[in-house]
């Protein structure tokens, strides 16, 4: 379950680094932004509920921008 937290709110760094795109850090400058993006984030969520919700509002979003 802890993992699975982890893998969402890394699933929504990289949402958020790419702008509503999921993204994936290219280089090690970009990973270093992502991990910050990721302690900001599970700040904002900090329970597999709200983080789980917060990634199904991202990706609907993006499925209605393409």
């Amino acid at each position: 379950m802890i993992q699975e937290y982890y893998q969402v709110i890394r699933d929504l760094a990289r949402y958020e680094f790419g702008n509503g795109i999921y993204t994936r850090p290219v280089n090690e400058a970009q990973d270093v932004q992502v991990e910050s993006l990721q302690l900001r984030i599970s700040a904002h969520y900090p329970d597999l509920k709200s983080a789980r919700e917060a990634l199904k509002q991202v990706q609907r979003n993006n499925e209605r921008l393409l």
